[in-house]
């Protein structure tokens, strides 16, 4: 079976440009940071950097509301990985001073939320901390000495410490980490023959239309936006060519 090795590890993420970052924010276009937590997930865990898969040892946070999380959540369910992976979830409203939340205590909810509360506990639309404690994803990032404040986070319940907080890796080390933790006749998201392929999907399908929304959204300045907003529909396009003649991207 296919191993993640050299390549996978450097080159899963395409990551945005950083060159002149703080100068084109500050003409209004949005830039994408680069997420700092980077180990790896092998099935034995031998390399630098690397950790064994294991059952019951990693703990993900995610948002419902969040793009990037639900990627890592879907793998996870077609993967069959409910009973190997736990997982908490953020609140839906992040608060305006430390960003994604878990649960608010009583005091901080709106009435529409107090009225719920019993279902929103649910470990569905959301949970506390289970792990850690914490009321703040910020405060999970500090017990690595980051600043980010991103999610999702994938957390190393044994050795107290954040393993991964890039979604693409995530879902890469859950399809080739995993495997023999897959629910038997589960799909292979990384087949060998395939792999050329999706990386080279990859390479555009992230920065013009995952990113490209963003792009597109949270950019500050009318010229920025259109630029942005033409690259999006560009990609639809080229996506309609792929599709015209096949069903899916790949396969």
């Amino acid at each position: 079976k296919f191993s993640p090795k050299s390549k996978e590890k450097t080159s899963v993420a395409i990551e945005e440009d950083q060159t002149n970052a703080a100068s084109r924010r500050a003409k209004g276009e949005y830039v994408r940071g680069v997420s700092q937590q980077r180990r790896w997930i092998t099935r034995d865990g031998d390399g630098d950097n690397e950790l064994p898969a294991e059952k019951g040892r990693y703990h993900l946070y995610v948002a419902n509301n969040c793009p990037w999380c639900h990627r890592t959540m879907m793998a996870r369910a077609i993967l069959g990985l409910e009973d190997v992976i736990s997982v908490d979830v953020l609140f839906y409203r992040r608060d305006p001073d430390n960003g994604w939340q878990f649960l608010p205590d009583e005091s901080e909810l709106r009435q529409d939320e107090l009225d719920n509360r019993g279902s929103l506990l649910d470990g569905k639309v959301a949970t506390i901390d289970s792990i850690n404690n914490h009321k703040y994803a910020p405060e999970i990032y500090k017990m690595v000495g980051s600043k980010e404040k991103s999610v999702p986070i994938l957390f190393d319940k044994k050795t107290n410490t954040i393993v991964n907080n890039e979604s693409a890796e995530i879902i890469r080390m859950f399809a080739t980490g995993f495997q023999e933790f897959h629910r038997k006749g589960s799909p292979n998201l990384y087949p060998e023959e395939m792999a050329e392929e999706i990386d080279s999907l990859n390479a555009w399908i992230y920065p013009m239309i995952n990113n490209g929304a963003y792009k597109a959204g949270f950019n500050k300045k009318q010229e920025v936006y259109e630029k942005a907003f033409d690259t999006y529909f560009e990609a639809f396009d080229r996506l309609e060519g792929i599709l015209s003649s096949r069903r899916f991207l790949t396969g």
